[in-house]
């Protein structure tokens, strides 16, 4: 049944018949990688045919699960090895009516419309459509690929074929994803593909596997029908329901007549669970290993547009635990935007922990988006599980450790220079023909556009390496935040909250902020009294005195100032039992009696 669009496969044969007469295949040679250039930087090779590795027969055929292998579950032991690299180009060519690829680019966001699919094994109807948020107004469309029901490529029934047209290197996203797989986490397995429309060559494109029920056969998931969600426009976020005005609410991909509660009920454990028992609940429902190397690799790459990814949380019915897939990981801060000039210099200082309440980038993104609207309006953009495991002592220490090893064993130049120079060779003989290395997002003329390409080879090794060493200065901060004044205790039932000073030396309130919303706007919270507290001393403030009410579940956050980027220290709470209150201890929040 297709989706979109409504076209039965009736109409897509008598397009065969038609585009078959009127059509002559193009040639099917494939670009070579120079020897010794297409290795991974472990030695190995990828699959002759330039397959997704793994991912089932080289001819293309499909049926059943289309002879896919499984992943395991992320082995903490495991070394990190990036996946073998293709050491060839397919091609794929695409015949479709003039008429309607020009309606595409009228339209971007027109249904599926019939073409055929030459991949030099065998001709297949299809149907097409262009893909993405707003790449799909740029002149180098992203296309998404629907076989019919029994057909495919490698198992694969529908193709994600990305353009990478912001990205003049070309290969930051791939080295993204394959940077999960060395990890042992589940992602998306790449390759590149050399696209043909209607006899004109396209230049390369990125062939993305699909997040499905085929890659959840691919990767492990007991269920083969598991339930697939994908958070919504502008979001990813993780807050309860429901979004905000500008967002889009979380997509059921699958399984979409049965209840959204399996979703709500994990999003209310994300948010409202209690401190000290945060980190259990958590790793009893969800795949946290994976989460913790997922925003590893945010931090190696500065993936810092989460909330425009789309990215999935998958739930194995069968096992009744979530996983975390990211996606759309061509807005990273690695790439080299067409517009940026020949002397561009790779940004390495992109702050950590990314996306998250403590990120500093939230002011740019606050001001960037928020001029769209009315002020005060707009509310910043994070992630309240990467808040929530950032707070959290012993998670926030093994996400550390994480980002401590893949600086040791992944991210680095002995690695990772020889990874970017086999994908540079891959991909050489493809732009020097492909005619939109020349023109930039908007269609203007960028006559330095291969130029750009070239050099954006050392360019990328010069991010490597300087991330590395940015991302190593930072480990320390990361592991113990330095001390200052911190929320030390609360009680919402009996309407106080405590501040404590845990510096060496005195600190003072002056201009901190306390607020029960920490996505309020500028400006939002109380202002707290100027006190200067001694070391280890601590101020109890009432509701009453801060006109405040505590509800019995939400957040409370320590700001230094006015500024939505301005946190310090935050707390999510839950109903907790009769007596009790929240107090940080050595090791975190507990709940202790409070008579205590």
């Amino acid at each position: 049944m297709v989706r979109r669009g409504g076209r039965s496969w009736r109409v897509v044969a008598l397009m065969v018949a038609l585009l078959t007469t009127a059509c002559a295949g193009p040639d099917h040679n494939t670009p070579a990688v120079p020897p010794g250039n297409g290795t991974g930087a472990d030695g190995g090779v990828g699959a002759p045919d330039g397959g997704l590795h793994g991912q089932g027969p080289p001819d293309g055929g499909a049926g059943g699960d289309g002879g896919t292998t499984v992943d395991p579950p992320p082995d903490g032991d495991a070394a990190f090895l990036l996946p073998p690299l293709q050491t060839s180009v397919p091609t794929y060519a695409i015949e479709v009516d003039p008429a309607i690829l020009a309606g595409f680019h009228a339209d971007p966001y027109g249904p599926e419309r019939p073409a055929i699919l030459d991949d030099g094994h065998t001709r297949t109807p299809i149907l097409m459509r262009v893909r993405g948020g707003s790449s799909r107004w740029y002149p180098k469309k992203s296309w998404r690929l629907e076989f019919p029901e029994g057909r495919g490529v490698e198992g694969r029934r529908k193709l994600n074929l990305v353009a990478e047209m912001a990205d003049r290197t070309l290969m930051v996203e791939k080295l993204a994803f394959d940077l999960m797989l060395a990890m042992g986490a589940p992602a998306p397995r790449t390759r590149y593909v050399r696209l043909v429309i209607n006899g004109v060559d396209q230049g390369p494109y990125l062939d993305i596997e699909r997040v499905d029920k085929a890659f959840a056969r691919a990767h492990g998931f007991i269920d083969d029908d598991p339930s697939i969600y994908r958070c919504g426009e502008h979001d990813c976020e993780f807050k309860p329901t429901p979004h905000f005005a500008w967002q889009g609410p979380w997509q059921k991909e699958t399984n979409e007549r049965t209840p959204r509660d399996d979703l709500d009920a994990f999003l209310a454990l994300v948010n409202h669970t209690p401190e000290p028992d945060f980190a259990g609940a958590l790793e009893a429902q969800f795949e946290v290993e994976a989460y913790l190397r997922s925003m590893t690799m945010d931090a190696l790459i500065s993936n810092d547009i989460v909330m425009d990814s789309g990215s999935y949380l998958i739930r194995d019915r069968s096992t009744g635990r979530w996983t975390y897939v990211p996606w759309d990981l061509n807005n990273s801060a690695a790439r080299w935007w067409p517009t940026y000039g020949l002397s561009k210099v790779a940004w390495v200082e992109r702050p950590v922990p990314v996306y998250s309440l403590f990120d500093p980038r939230i002011r740019h993104f606050y001001d960037l988006r928020g001029a769209n609207h009315p002020p005060g309006v707009y509310r910043p953009a994070y992630s309240n599980l990467t808040t929530r495991i950032v707070l959290n002592p012993r998670l926030r220490a093994r996400w550390v450790d994480l980002l401590e090893r893949a600086l040791d064993e992944l991210f680095t130049p002995e690695v990772l220079h020889p990874r970017i120079d086999a994908m540079h060779a891959l991909l050489a003989p493809l732009v020097a023909t492909d005619p939109f290395a020349l023109v930039d997002t908007e269609g203007r003329a960028d006559p330095d556009g291969r130029r750009k390409f070239e050099a954006g080879r050392t360019y990328l090794r010069n991010y490597v390496s300087g991330r590395r060493a940015y991302l190593r200065g930072r480990l320390e901060d990361l592991r113990t935040p330095p001390p200052g004044i911190v929320l030390g205790a609360f009680d919402p039932a009996a309407g106080w909250v405590d501040l404590r000073n845990e510096a060496s030396g005195p600190r003072s309130t002056a201009g901190m902020r306390l607020r029960l919303d920490l996505r309020g706007p500028d400006g939002s919270g109380v202002l707290m009294p100027t006190v200067t507290l001694a070391p280890g001393a601590s101020l109890r403030l009432t509701a009453r005195q801060l006109g405040l009410t505590f509800p019995d579940r939400g957040t409370i956050g320590l700001f230094a100032g006015p500024g939505v980027e301005q946190a310090l220290d935050a707390l999510f709470y839950g109903p907790s039992p009769r007596g009790t209150v929240h107090r940080r201890g050595p090791e975190g929040w507990e709940l202790t009696d409070s008579g205590r």
